[in-house]
């Protein structure tokens, strides 16, 4: 089991420190599934109900896409700490916070299956990270443990169409493996075993969905 986990590791830190997979981020997001994904990312954020000064876990943060989101309503005494296994990520996450001008974000190179917070953080978000993280069931709890109690915690993925949809799912699957990412896991039911009072909105034609809960 462990060769496995570290093999799918390997794996997805090849792919997402890959030129192409970086070039494609680096010129933003220019695909955006019709928009979709900023309005799940700005609907997501805002069910944080984040307050100025909060502190904000952004795992799995990417090229820092959700900052956009985020940063406005914490206001500059608020803070983020963005984590993300891919270095290359990490570069233009932290690329993107200096053009910004965005001087509240601490940048971790880290495993979020590795990560020892607890009671730390007012929310925390992470967005189309757990259909790629290898040992995902561990993140999350960790995720939701480093949240403080009553804390906010919002989920962004992709997963397979249901309904007359799921022929299309031969599509959604080719996109996910472009990504490394597993669109079959069943992050919500999976996420409903350590949040309560659980939402979940869908966006495009349910493939991607916001989930918001209470630690």
């Amino acid at each position: 089991m462990m060769n496995n986990t570290k093999k799918m590791q390997e794996h997805v830190k090849r792919r997402y420190n890959q030129s192409l997979l970086v070039k494609y981020f680096e010129l933003g997001k220019f695909i955006s599934f019709w928009k979709q994904d900023e309005k799940a990312r700005r609907y997501g954020a805002k069910s944080l109900n984040l307050k100025q000064e909060d502190y904000v876990l952004n795992l799995a943060c990417g090229p820092g896409f959700d900052f956009d989101y985020i940063i406005p309503l914490i206001g500059t005494k608020g803070k983020i700490l963005a984590l993300d296994y891919s270095k290359a990520m990490l570069k233009l996450a932290k690329k993107r916070a200096e053009s910004c001008g965005w001087k509240n974000i601490e940048f971790i190179h880290n495993d979020a299956a590795k990560i020892f917070y607890k009671n730390k953080f007012d929310a925390a978000m992470i967005t189309l990270g757990l259909t790629v993280i290898p040992n995902w069931k561990k993140s999350l709890k960790k995720m939701v443990n480093s949240v403080k109690p009553n804390g906010r915690v919002v989920i962004i993925d992709g997963k397979l169409l249901n309904g007359p949809l799921k022929i299309f799912n031969f599509w959604v699957k080719f996109i996910s493996c472009l990504a490394a990412a597993q669109s079959e896991r069943d992050i919500i039911t999976e996420s409903k075993k350590y949040l309560k009072n659980v939402e979940i909105k869908e966006f495009l034609f349910g493939g991607l969905f916001v989930l918001s809960g209470t630690k």
